[in-house]
């Protein structure tokens, strides 16, 4: 009977299909095994009225079973009906209370709708009636990865890929899951099984191409994400990541054409409300518009915030009114290591008042064993490693610690966890560091700043409240590991009596017009050379055939390899002026130089990430090597090369004012700090909102 069905259904004649069931059910085939047959037929074709009516129909003649009110739930949900829907597939449960189909579909539906733990709930209890539910599992494996519950997601989806070895999904889902905790290779082990099984899906390229690109795999990062575009154009995480690729390549043109494509996407997003693919600390970098900035961390906020509100309701966090006791400071990151943000934080840790402050810090990055994360591990009360437990379980041992004040210092940087943040383990939560911008969440409530880096007249750009601190929101270590052996330029590819201008920043904060700026000041003084970090092959070439084609000797870039800090600090002091990038400042690497004795030239720009490298020269009392413009900036830095009776006396004022300036006096930083928390900590406790304070 359904044979020929069947046959027009293969053959792609979804019309004729239809009509030859409509033909069935008139000829008086109202059998409900028929109907229902009809009915699935229906919904392949996409004939849901049809599908509706026929399983109506069978419902009339056999009432109780749980299985037609799940097929209807399902012809509900493809015409959006989700209200009847749900009807549908809570009249299943009532009818037969183990209806693992009615789970799952009532699972996908809280699923789709953010409510996170019901989605898990649902899920759950189908896979508890029926343990070899290869559907459940590897649902249950999507809803866990959202909820930041790795290792469980990890555990069902090999559950769930063992039973039923060809589901794409479930190798897709474990792919994720693997990316999400830094397992790259084993992740692109799962998504090259997945393409095996269905090649088209964009997703899947993504992650694929997102693990090499963290592998350093440069080139088969490009290829997967070239692939996601060719299976899906708009595929908006795969352009953002060509692009990302391209600013540290120093690949000018490509980092135009598709900052256009970013842009557009960006904007279309915003507009209709959804939450961009480009990550707030990707805008912030390529933007320095703080309303944009502030924009697109908002959306990725109130979509991380309405995704947890049911997980943060079920914690039912309770907070201590610590009214008396030392105020207990909690500090999050992913980078208690050999990284920047240790580097200069190193000692606050240990700095801490312990009569007025006890001092936790949850570490969520690799063991490395520097000697950075030594001294954070003894410098601190507790130190926690909360790697490889949920985000709800890492929440719930910071409240179970009692901190007061948690202390993020990521925000939206790579591997970031906020939705800790977002789960409100702390009953006061401040952004500091990591990302220079706001996060747009109204989970924080200040972020650690100063009136340079972040203006009041723009603090409508910003969720959190500035908690502004006197000199430099950046703190600074007086006492960093510095190599004592003698070096000389030699050692490094230098000239011995060149004037050697140097930048030590991150290769994708080189844009177009900041380099041609540095080719003109090289054209102009003819007895200098750029020193540069050497962050990949790809990277020097595109620079060097940029130099040539302004007409700059290639040879006069010379390119530093990667040396531990201790050594790096050292080496720094061979350079005789540093120029800085525009777009996005340095902020760790100006104070390196300052305190290897290299005076830094900047432009104060027009947001956060531009304005870091003024905030720290103010500190250091610097303020004559902050330019107003390029072409300020150009001038004094050609003046300083050619007039060598005027940058003695810069060096020598960098000297003086720097043993006098505040910049690296990292017990008084502290102190500062401490004023600022004990203010925040007493307007909780008198009922306060957040307002901006200032030490």
């Amino acid at each position: 009977m359904f044979g020929k069905v069947l046959n027009l259904l293969k053959s792609g004649d979804k019309e004729s299909a239809i009509l030859e069931c409509r033909e069935i059910v008139r000829s008086g085939m109202d059998n409900p095994d028929v109907l229902k047959l009809c009915a699935d037929i229906a919904v392949q074709c996409g004939a849901y009225g049809n599908a509706v009516r026929w399983l109506q129909q069978a419902i009339k003649t056999e009432p109780d079973q749980a299985i037609s009110y799940c097929c209807l739930g399902i012809a509900y949900v493809k015409q959006n009906m989700i209200q009847k829907a749900k009807g549908c597939f809570s009249k299943a449960l009532v009818i037969d209370p183990n209806c693992v189909m009615a789970y799952c579909e009532m699972g996908m539906l809280f699923f789709q709708n953010g409510q996170l733990v019901a989605s898990r709930d649902s899920f759950c209890k189908a896979v508890s009636i029926d343990g070899n539910d290869w559907r459940a599992l590897g649902n249950l494996c999507l809803v866990l990865r959202d909820l930041g519950d790795l290792q469980e997601a990890m555990r069902v989806g090999r559950r769930a890929v063992a039973l039923r070895p060809d589901a794409f999904q479930i190798w897709h889902n474990l792919g994720n899951v693997c990316k999400d905790m830094g397992f790259f290779q084993e992740a692109i082990k799962y998504y090259q099984t997945a393409v095996k099984i269905r090649s088209d899906n964009a997703g899947t390229y993504v992650g694929m191409g997102i693990s090499y690109y963290c592998l350093g795999k440069i080139e088969e990062a490009v290829h997967s994400f070239k692939i996601a575009l060719s299976c899906d154009p708009s595929e908006g995480t795969a352009t953002c990541n060509l692009f990302n690729i391209a600013m540290m390549n120093c690949d000018w043109k490509k980092v135009d054409y598709y900052k256009k494509l970013v842009d557009r996407a960006t904007i279309k997003s915003l507009r209709e409300e959804k939450v961009p693919a480009e990550t707030p600390f990707l805008n912030l970098i390529r933007s320095d518009d703080p309303a944009l900035n502030c924009a697109v961390a908002r959306a990725w906020s109130r979509d991380i915030d309405g995704k947890l509100a049911e997980l943060r309701k079920s914690l039912g966090f309770k907070y201590k009114k610590n009214r008396q006791g030392r105020i207990r400071i909690g500090y999050i990151s992913n980078n208690f290591g050999d990284h920047p943000t240790a580097h200069i934080t190193r000692r606050l840790y240990g700095l801490h008042d312990r009569e007025r402050f006890e001092i936790f810090c949850y570490s969520y990055g690799a063991e490395d064993n520097s000697c950075y994360r030594k001294d954070i591990k003894e410098g601190c009360n507790v130190f926690v490693d909360i790697r490889n437990i949920s985000n709800a379980e890492a929440a719930r041992r910071i409240n179970d610690d009692g901190v007061d004040i948690l202390v993020d210092l990521v925000g939206y940087m790579k591997g970031g966890r906020i939705e800790i943040a977002a789960l409100r383990p702390a009953p006061v939560q401040v952004r500091w560091l990591g990302m220079a911008g706001t996060t747009g969440a109204d989970f924080f409530d200040y972020l650690i700043t100063d009136r340079i880096v972040t203006p009041e007249n723009q603090s409508h750009f910003y969720s959190e409240k500035y908690f502004y601190l006197p000199e430099c929101y950046q703190i600074n270590d007086n006492r960093p590991f510095i190599e004592e052996d003698e070096i000389c330029r030699s050692d490094f590819g230098l000239p011995e009596d060149a004037f050697v201008y140097s930048c030590f920043n991150t290769s994708y904060k080189i844009d177009a017009d900041v380099f041609a700026v540095w080719m003109n000041i090289l054209r102009r003084c003819q007895e200098t050379v750029l020193w540069m970090m050497a962050h990949s092959a790809t990277m020097k070439k595109n620079l060097r055939m940029a130099a040539k084609r302004q007409a700059v000797d290639p040879n006069r870039l010379i390119f530093a390899e990667k040396i531990p800090k201790n050594k790096h600090l050292a080496r720094l002091s061979l350079a005789d002026l540093v120029l800085d990038t525009i777009s996005v400042n340095g902020a760790a690497s100006t104070s390196d130089a300052l305190w290897s004795g290299v005076p830094v030239l900047t432009v104060q720009g027009n947001h956060y990430a531009s304005r870091m490298a003024s905030s720290i020269l103010m500190a250091a009392g610097l303020s004559d090597l902050i330019a107003r413009n390029l072409i300020e900036y150009e001038e004094k830095a050609v003046a300083l090369a050619q007039d060598h009776i005027k940058f003695g006396p810069v060096k020598q004022a960098m000297e003086c004012s720097l043993q006098e300036s505040p910049l690296f006096h990292t017990e008084q930083f502290v102190c500062n700090l401490e004023k600022g928390y004990e203010l925040i900590w007493n307007r909780h406790l008198n009922g306060k909102a957040p307002r901006l304070i200032e030490v």
